[in-house]
């Protein structure tokens, strides 16, 4: 397996000793890297990834939720602003460089090819090998035309393209349904329930219905019948961007200033408990238990608890963060009981106790 600059092991999944055993299972992991985070630990080779300000870049995601307004529709090309340091190349030659021993390059070309609608003459060529630069310019040259290519992207950092009245504010102008009473929802449940019936595996239907309910999760159902305390959810704070901003030292004195490695504990159900402000207590779920510090507010249910961000690091290469926090992550079960069948996400809220 091969993976990008990533923190797989406590952001993408639940209960991380489960996650542990998956990369245990895999014969050789490599992956970049722009810091050695958790998920690096588990790689057999680790490739070093350069930053944001010593890459290039093409920005050519498309317009899905387009802005509201009558803004410029706009697109620009990433380009370093200092050089990386010495012996580190462009992932983009790597992964050309890895795809064309394994003797796949041509398939790599075919897919960034249909990815980013390069057509000829801008198309990627089988067998032939291409600069960071060269590839950027295809790109460019391929959306844009033949007059902005890199260099013109290195003077003028931006092309603008006016939007319509009706591009603006789509709303009016799509002939479109928005369907409430989802009956294909049944069809799937019932071609589902065949398949399943022939493996001899048991599965929930029950979210398989034409129109939106209520039903309450496992976490919820643990604490009305007293097996738990409370539920544990997980909230956003604005300064810290997933599982890497605390590892920044000026996000990480914003996180210790403003106590947001605490979990948020309702007043009144602290007292109860006797926990007061600020104090090390014992936050248990049932994949895990961790040591915490409780900050008390009125702002919360007295039934639940948040965490917020992305914290819990572990890794030597992560020094700042290092320690700091806790990961929401590594408190929610991974199993079917906890998984929507339809979208297979995952629930974010989980049963805790809270005790010292």
């Amino acid at each position: 397996m091969l993976h990008t600059p990533t923190n797989s092991l406590l952001g993408s999944f639940g209960d991380p000793k489960m996650v542990e055993s998956f990369f245990q299972s895999i014969p050789f992991i490599g992956g970049f890297a722009v810091e050695i985070n958790e998920t690096n630990h588990f790689d057999d080779i680790v490739l070093p990834f350069p930053s944001y300000l010593e890459r290039y870049d093409f920005i050519g995601a498309d317009y899905l939720i387009p802005p509201c307004g009558k803004e410029d529709w706009f697109w620009q090309v990433r380009q370093p602003v200092v050089e990386p340091p010495q012996g580190m190349r462009p992932s983009h030659e790597v992964i050309m460089e890895i795809a064309d021993r394994l003797g796949i390059l041509g398939d790599l070309y075919r897919l960034l090819n249909h990815t980013f609608r390069l057509k000829e003459p801008h198309a990627l060529e089988p067998g032939l090998r291409y600069p960071v630069t060269e590839v950027i310019d295809r790109m460019a040259r391929s959306w844009f035309g033949e007059e902005q290519g890199l260099e013109w992207f290195r003077q003028h950092g931006v092309i603008r393209i006016p939007r319509d009245v009706d591009e603006a504010y789509i709303g009016p102008f799509i002939d479109a349904r928005l369907p409430i009473y989802l009956e294909h929802f049944l069809d799937r449940g019932e071609e589902l329930k065949k398949i399943v019936t022939q493996m001899g595996v048991e599965w929930d239907f029950s979210d398989y219905q034409p129109l939106s309910d209520w039903m309450p999760c496992p976490s919820y159902e643990a604490v009305q019948n007293g097996q738990y305390d409370f539920i544990a959810v997980h909230y956003k704070l604005p300064f810290v961007y997933g599982g890497f901003g605390n590892e920044n030292p000026w996000i990480n004195e914003i996180c210790e200033q403003t106590k947001t490695y605490s979990i948020l504990v309702n007043e009144e159900a602290a007292k109860a408990k006797g926990i007061r402000d600020g104090e090390e207590v014992w936050l248990e779920s049932p994949v895990c238990k961790v040591k915490v510090r409780a900050k008390l507010t009125q702002c919360i249910h007295p039934q639940v608890v948040g965490v917020g961000g992305h914290f819990g690091h572990w890794s030597a290469g992560m020094p700042i963060a290092r320690g700091k926090g806790i990961s929401f992550n590594s408190l929610l079960p991974t199993d079917l009981e906890h998984i929507d069948k339809i979208s297979t996400a995952l629930d974010h809220c989980v049963q805790v106790r809270l005790y010292k």
